[in-house]
């Protein structure tokens, strides 16, 4: 077995560099780089940082710790999609779903090799208590993104309306041809007497139900910062392929930059848009799509 030994941690690495991969692809997914970057930042780090850590992995309370993480980052996304709900409790309840899990391998690694766990046993507390401790910063913060939920759809239309089939049909202002990434324009030419509608399309698990909120702010140029102007929430239900559509209308528009943010109802980021708003006297031309 001695001769093995030397690959066990090329196997360790391989396996979480696989693991953390997919988890900076899900909690990318799923949340906004700016009110997530530092939990993306703690991931890419990780995942980078598994080209280096071969020989760290030879270390018992190393890998045990970048084991816990790979841990905790699975419930937070499984127990939601198991309980068919989000929110702290759930969170909560991954936690200790986490904590008992790594006290089982500890209980099973005390049994075949007590020497490592008496020796390491104060340094392996600290250790998982504080990635715990740091993972309940990061959510209750509202830097964890929101997983399971995932932004599809995110535009600022000007007229929408439901046809028979359950489609809605939106108009909008295509993009500019050197804007092929946009689906609508980032200028908005309003008429007095009409409105912006912000379209949006959230995936979710079937059966977790939850509420979102589309937050309007303007930019005021005096105080440089952003002003909540309406906050406009609906539930959703998940299990749409496509996502659960929803949409909020703002009436009392001015000229001058809004944005319109997707949130959660305790505030966890999803996604946002920013569009400048221009007054004009002539209707712009439109295009149709369904959705």
């Amino acid at each position: 077995m001695a001769r093995f030994a030397l690959f066990y941690p090329l196997a360790i690495q391989f396996s979480f560099g696989a693991l953390f991969s997919g988890f900076t692809v899900l909690f990318a997914r799923s949340g906004s780089f700016a009110g997530s970057w530092l939990f993306l930042v703690f991931l890419v780090l990780i995942l980078v940082g598994n080209e280096f850590f071969r020989e760290r992995y030879k270390r018992f309370i190393f890998h045990i710790s970048i084991y816990f993480i790979a841990l905790f980052s699975y419930a937070i996304i499984a127990i939601p999609v198991l309980m068919r709900s989000i929110g702290p409790r759930i969170f909560i309840l991954s936690g200790i779903v986490s904590i008992l899990a790594i006290a089982f391998l500890a209980a099973i690694l005390a049994f075949v090799a007590p020497a490592i766990i008496r020796e390491n046993r104060f340094r392996l507390m600290g250790t998982i208590g504080g990635v715990y401790l740091l993972f309940n910063l990061f959510y209750f913060t509202n830097i964890i993104p929101p997983i399971p939920l995932v932004l599809k759809h995110l535009e600022i239309y000007h007229s929408i309306e439901l046809t028979e089939n359950g489609a809605y049909r939106l108009e909008y202002e295509g993009a500019p041809w050197y804007l092929p990434w946009s689906g609508t324009d980032p200028v908005f030419r309003w008429v007095r007497g009409t409105k912006a509608i912000a379209f949006t399309a959230v995936f979710a698990p079937t059966d977790i139900n939850t509420k979102i909120v589309h937050r309007w702010l303007y930019y005021d140029e005096a105080s440089g910062a952003w002003v909540e102007r309406n906050v406009i929430g609906f539930t959703m239900k998940g299990g749409r392929d496509t996502g659960y559509r929803g949409y909020s209308e703002k009436e009392a528009i001015t000229p001058g930059k809004w944005r319109v943010e997707v949130r959660t109802d305790r505030g966890q980021l999803l996604g946002r848009t920013t569009f400048e708003v221009v007054e004009t006297t002539a209707p712009p031309a439109l295009q149709t799509r369904e959705l």
